[in-house]
This record gives C-alpha cells, structure tokens and sequence, in this order.
C-alpha cells in the first residue's frame, strides 16, 4: 500500500496529512463578510473551495472541518463536478457516510461558494420548516441573507412558510 497516490476517490495518506495542515492555518477570526469577499477573488475551482472550506465551517459552526469532514467536502465537490459534465442520461450522485459526516455543512459551503465565485444558483432541499431554518441560518453566515432567500420579506412567502408550519404540527 503507498501513501502517495489514491484511486476511486479514495484520500491518500499524504493527502489526509495535507487536508489537515490546509485546515490547521485557517484563521479562527474570519467573518461572514471576509468569506464572502475572499471567495468572490478566488478561483472557481476544487482548491479554491478548499481553501474557502475551513473558514466556512468556522463562520458556522466555530471550529474548521476534520480531516474526514474535510474528505467528505472533496467527494461533495467531485459529485458537484460529475453532475456538471454532458451526459444523455440524467446524473445523480450519492454521497454516503455517517451522521457527523459533515455533509449537510459541506453541501452548505458548496452553496455558499458556488454563490459567490460563479454566481451559480443553487436550491437546498430539507425534509423539514426546522430544517429549512437551520439551512437558511447557516448560509446566511457564508452569503447575504438578500441572496439566500430574496422573497423572504415578502408577505406571501411568510405566510407559505408560516402555513407549513402549522401544518407540520397539526
């Protein structure tokens, strides 16, 4: 077995060791508002979003991604891409691991930085209005509110939310 190389998707040794110095040097002290602009500058590619990836997961959660949390980005990346590519048949891509992961904050980094360096629009999808709350909370940290959810102010749109609500506790 080397330590050099990984195939399939799977993370080297060395690339783990690398993943976990990247996220060592991330700044404990980056804001929202630093996210955002440093992210708009950045390269629209999977080492940008690496380099974006620990101070995201500090905006929303305090602490920069593990090494398998980080791991867990780089497959959400790559399922991103494949989804990306021409293809007759239409592409769905899983991505599998435990709860704890750090999918659900991964998929949110991708949104936010995808937002931000190609201004690509993407849709969150949660089975819950709880869910659906702690998503838009969580990227408001990485992306303006404004961009998260432009209608939001809208009176319709409160009361559709507001309707769904209810009608989950009813």
């Amino acid at each position: 077995m080397t330590t050099d190389t990984a195939a399939d998707g799977i993370l080297s040794v060395n690339q783990i060791v690398a993943i976990e110095a990247l996220n060592s040097e991330s700044s404990a002290n980056e804001s929202s508002a630093d996210l955002t602009a440093s992210s708009r500058c950045a390269e629209y590619s999977q080492a940008g979003f690496l380099a974006y990836l620990p101070g995201a997961f500090v905006a929303m959660r305090g602490s920069p991604a593990n090494a398998f949390e980080t791991a867990t980005a780089i497959t959400i990346w790559q399922a991103y891409e494949a989804t990306t590519r021409p293809s007759k048949v239409p592409q769905y891509q899983v991505v599998s691991s435990h709860t704890g992961g750090g999918k659900t904050l991964a998929a949110t980094a991708l949104i936010a930085y995808l937002s931000n360096t190609s201004r690509a629009k993407c849709a969150f999808l949660t089975e819950t209005v709880a869910e659906v709350e702690t998503a838009y909370r969580r990227l408001i940290k990485l992306v303006p509110a404004s961009k998260v959810a432009p209608d939001l102010g809208s009176r319709q749109m409160r009361g559709s939310i507001r309707g769904a609500a209810e009608g989950a506790r009813g």
